[in-house]
């Protein structure tokens, strides 16, 4: 008798929380499922960025920083995405966020400009700027973390809904449990042949059984966007007292008169720490003399099943190395941190992993729509 109460109780909480976060739950899993391969799909509709053929030696990054800074006028170049693969172009971007006080409920209200700007190293030619600020797979992410709103707006809501998204998939594990193990086969099949509403039940009940040891995985690691305090708890938990400082500062900027341009000097330094180890580099350009260049460098054929991703540090006006973080070196919450978005969207280990995940995401989008036929 006390079970079937609990049983019934049960029902109706993940009935009611079903349709009150359903329509967020949905919206997030069917943007989550085309961003899992938002990298190959971008290359795929612009292919033409892409063109690169390697003659030579590429031209020094300052150039090309200036060459780039030229495809967009009265925009600051902020960072650069350098592939280790020697026929792919030079991304530089161009950032620029909206003050506090003028974001308004959206998104679009966040951003002043975000700018791409593909450059072929060799050719020393712009290839095409791409507006990240309202193209397709950026438009998509900003769906799937924010819902299109502000940030502080958006990451509540999904951040909410995906709290209560965990909670009915407890709720709705305790509901698939057979009264009696003779049920156990039933429970685990679907009944294809079977009046559409049946069918709808298992497709409900069934999948969402075997679906959710991954879609509790997917949850736990996207509410890392939303609450800090879920973060710290990580952290906590993966032996980090408070959160790692990824960042380094120097006491004194260097005197030193510069030989080169700091960036070309950075780049040089990064490839003989990483030689031909790395997929990619990235380089946060700097103009303050009290600000350092932040660098860092994703490795390839990483052996520890993480992210393997290494920072360096440089004089922002001299290129002076002073400081790095290497992978190998970091405390277990580094790499988890740093691996977090590649175990969200099950990009950590390639095509096979992505490929799960695309389909457990349509699993996910599925489950608000058979439960709202079966109430």
């Amino acid at each position: 008798m006390a079970k079937g109460r609990f049983k019934a109780a049960t029902r109706v909480v993940h009935l009611w929380l079903g349709l009150f976060t359903g329509l967020v739950v949905f919206i997030v899993s069917i943007t989550g499922t085309v961003y899992v391969f938002e990298e190959e799909l971008f290359r795929v509709f612009h292919s033409e960025l892409y063109r690169v053929k390697p003659l030579g030696k590429p031209l020094n990054l300052s150039q090309l920083r200036t060459l780039a800074a030229q495809a967009i006028p009265g925009k600051k170049l902020t960072s650069v995405e350098i592939s280790g693969d020697a026929a792919e172009p030079y991304i530089f971007s161009a950032q620029k966020v909206t003050p506090k006080e003028k974001v308004s409920l959206t998104y679009f209200s966040q951003v002043d400009y975000w700018n791409d700007v593909f450059v072929d190293p060799y050719q020393g030619k712009v290839l095409g700027v791409v507006n990240r600020k309202y193209e397709f797979f950026n438009v998509d992410r900003q769906i799937h973390q924010h819902l299109l709103l502000s940030k502080p707006i958006g990451s509540f809501i999904v951040g909410g809904s995906t709290l209560i998204f965990i909670l009915m998939l407890l709720t709705g594990f305790i509901l698939w449990l057979p009264r009696q193990i003779r049920n156990l086969r039933s429970r685990l099949t679907i009944k294809w042949n079977g009046h559409w509403k049946r069918t709808n039940y298992d497709l409900h009940n069934t999948l969402g059984f075997y679906a959710l040891p991954l879609l509790l995985f997917i949850a736990i690691t996207g509410l890392v966007w939303s609450f800090k305090w879920w973060e710290g708890g990580i952290y906590r938990i993966l032996g980090a007292k408070e959160k790692p400082n990824f960042a380094r500062e120097y006491k004194t900027p260097s005197l030193h008169q510069p030989l080169a341009p700091a960036e070309d000097l950075a780049f040089a330094q990064i490839q003989q720490y990483v030689p031909n180890s790395y997929k990619l580099i990235g380089i946060y350009f700097s103009d303050k003399a009290d600000k350092p260049m932040q660098c860092y460098a994703i490795l390839n054929h990483n052996q520890d099943g993480w992210r393997g991703f290494s920072y360096f540090f440089f004089d922002s006006k001299t290129g002076e190395f002073f400081d790095r973080i290497d992978h190998h070196k970091k405390p277990l919450a580094m790499k988890w941190r740093n691996s977090n978005l590649d175990l969200h969207t099950g990009r950590i280990y390639g095509w096979p992993t992505q490929i799960l995940f695309t389909i457990f995401s349509l699993i996910s989008a599925s489950l608000p729509l058979t439960g709202f036929l079966i109430w």
